[in-house]
């Protein structure tokens, strides 16, 4: 009974094989031309429960720079929300 069902299993796994796998290639031509849209300036703000003037914080600024040095069109700014408590009471009547 098992010697059958593995053999039945390979069987359709090299019949599938050879359905799904007829050769044919997409070529680069064949997609659609890709277009450039003129990016327009963002700003978004990330809330963040750290003091100000916490270690973390300094290397969030750094992060924060990087990616506007990559990015230039979204400016970030940086939101101290309180701490961890005050974030969590705010969550949590969010969605109440």
């Amino acid at each position: 009974m098992k010697k059958a069902l593995i053999v039945l299993l390979l069987l359709t796994l090299i019949i599938s094989g050879g359905l799904f796998a007829n050769g044919k290639k997409e070529s680069a031509s064949a997609a659609a031309p890709e277009t450039v849209a003129k990016a327009q300036p963002v700003a978004i703000e990330i809330y963040y429960p750290v003091a100000v003037d916490a270690p973390i914080a300094k290397i969030l600024a750094g992060y924060i720079a990087d990616f506007q040095k990559e990015n230039p069109n979204i400016t970030v700014k940086p939101v101290f929300s309180g701490g961890y408590g005050d974030v969590k009471t705010a969550v949590q009547t969010t969605f109440e």
